[in-house]
Parts: structure tokens; sequence; C-alpha cells
């Protein structure tokens, strides 16, 4: 944490640009709909960071903002949903080369749990998710994409110690339409099928409370008492693992790019954005992915990390 305020201070001080001129229509546009909620406001706020005379938003960047180590910034706010990310932009004679983790939060598990089973999927190059649903979904009748779906809610849901009940909720919310039946068998199917990430989950639970407290691969620590929650106890090694790991990448790429017309200018989660000058940003999209990668190397997780970046003219 220590060495990474420096990157966390260039971040801030570099900030990130807004295509002034279409955000001010946008929000014209709005005015006119009489819809002056989240989004209008928005924009007046990152109009107001832009304060610097080259339209550049520079916000604060809280790095230890929750326990797990995740960063917060305004920026983690600008709308996914909607025109608002295609106002952020890369200058001219520059790309933007954003990158994130595939399945992050799965893979972190399967490593921590030492799940071969997980782990051959990943290695194979197979999408996990479809996987998953080939084997819980043998002879149901849905579409591939829908048991796709179905899958990604189940695995996610265990993963952060969802119930059956909780994640049929979510199906139906989805219009995903199956029974409760259907999913407390799907369930089972899945943690017959993946037995090792269980036995890590009720192993990770009894060692903590006898200790007092969980860690991280790298060592963060989180305090356990009586009033904490057996999902709290799951999910704080799996963040705070990918949070120790996502760190760890920026130190590398940070000093990957320090003699190079490139720098790191927005961080969201497990996403990186670089901005980079046009001519370079091909080398510079094959380091992103190999800091991003690396750094979970470097900590021997036991499972590969796969990270696609794209370049591209504006953040959405």
């Amino acid at each position: 944490e220590s060495k990474l305020l420096w990157v966390t201070a260039r971040i801030e001080m570099t900030g990130m640009e807004i295509d002034v001129v279409s955000m001010l229509a946008y929000q014209e546009a709005l005015l006119k709909q009489g819809s002056t909620g989240k989004e209008y406001k928005d924009i007046e706020r990152y109009i107001n960071l832009a304060d610097g005379g080259d339209y550049r938003v520079r916000d604060e960047i809280q790095q230890v903002a929750t326990k797990t180590g995740r960063f917060d910034r305004e920026l983690h706010r600008v709308k996914n949903s909607g025109p608002m990310r295609s106002f952020f932009i890369a200058p001219a004679g520059y790309k933007l080369i954003s990158a994130d983790y595939s399945a992050f939060e799965v893979r972190i598990i399967a490593g921590l749990a030492d799940e071969q089973n997980l782990i051959d999927i990943f290695e194979s190059g197979k999408d996990i998710y479809e996987e998953v649903a080939r084997v819980i979904f043998n002879g149901f009748s849905l579409k591939p994409s829908e048991l796709r779906a179905i899958a990604k809610i189940i695995v996610v849901g265990i993963n952060n110690g969802m119930t059956q009940y909780s994640i049929h909720e979510i199906l139906i919310k989805n219009g995903l339409i199956v029974s409760l039946q259907d999913v407390q068998g799907f369930v089972n199917t899945y943690m017959g099928s993946f037995p090792d990430l269980f036995k890590w989950r009720d192993k990770t639970v009894r060692e903590s409370r006898n200790n007092g407290y969980v860690t991280t691969r790298m060592g963060r620590r989180m305090v356990v008492t009586n009033s904490t929650t057996d999902n709290s106890i799951i999910n704080f090694p799996v963040q705070g693992t990918g949070s120790d790991g996502f760190k760890f990448a920026l130190l590398m790429l940070d000093a990957k790019l320090r003699d190079m017309d490139a720098r790191i200018v927005h961080i969201l989660h497990d996403e990186i954005i670089v901005e980079a000058n046009e001519e370079i940003a091909d080398k510079v999209e094959g380091i992103v992915r190999d800091c991003m990668e690396g750094a979970f190397v470097e900590m021997k997780l036991g499972v590969s990390m796969l990270v696609e970046p794209d370049i591209k003219c504006a953040w959405g």
C-alpha cells in the first residue's frame, strides 16, 4: 500500500479527458426531456472536476476504501448504461487501452480452494459458465444462452454465499423461469461437481473462527468476531486477494510505463484503463495484459488469469 501511494497520486494528477461539448449537449437534451436527476447532476460534477483548463476530470482516490482493500473514487459511479462513459475519451493522437479480468472472482476462489476441476476448465480455455451449465443442466431444455446465464448466476451466487432461495429470486427477476426445486437440484449438482471448493469454504470458516482472523493470499487480514458472518469470512479472502493482485498489477504496470508515452488514467474494480500514444498502443496493450496476468503468477495463486485488452477511442 505504501508503494502504491505514488501510483495512486499519479492517476489522480493525470485525470481523464472528457468531451465537454458532447457532454453538455447530452445534458441539454436531458433538460428538454425534463430529466434533471442523477445523470444531469453527474455531468455538472464531472465538468466541475475538470477545472484544470485541459478538460481532464481529476478526482480523489480512496486507496483503502473497504476492508478488502478495494479502491473508491468518484469516477466509479459513472453510469455503465447509456452514453455517459462515451464522453470519457482519448486525446487527439492517443488511444485508450481498457482491460479487465475474465471471471475474476471465480478464478480466485478456484485457486484459493485448489479446486482442480474448476482450474482444469480455466486452463482448457473453455467458457467457465458454459462448462458449468453443461455439467449441471444435463437434459434441461432451455436455450444454451439461457442455461449459461443461469449457470453464471448460480456460480457467482454460491461463491458469494447466497442460498438457493436468493438465487431463485434473482433468476426470476432476470426472466429465467425455473422452479425452486430445480435451483436446489442445480446447486446440489454444482456442489458435487466441485467438492474441494466447498471443503475450502468450510475449512476457512472453521480455522478463521479458531484463529480470530482471516487473511488473503498476501496477508491482508480481517479480524473475525462472534458477529462476523460466515459469508464475510468466505468473501474476504476472495475479494481481498483480488484487490491485492490488482494493486500488484498496478505497481508492475506503472513501472513498465514510466519511460513511455503512456499512463494509467482510470481504475475500476478489476479494470485498468491506460492512455497511450496511438503509435505504441499495440505495444502498450501487450504490456497491460502481461502485467495484469503476471501479477497473479507472482502471487502463486495456482490458476491463470485471463485479460483481453481492448484498444478504443472512448471508455464507453
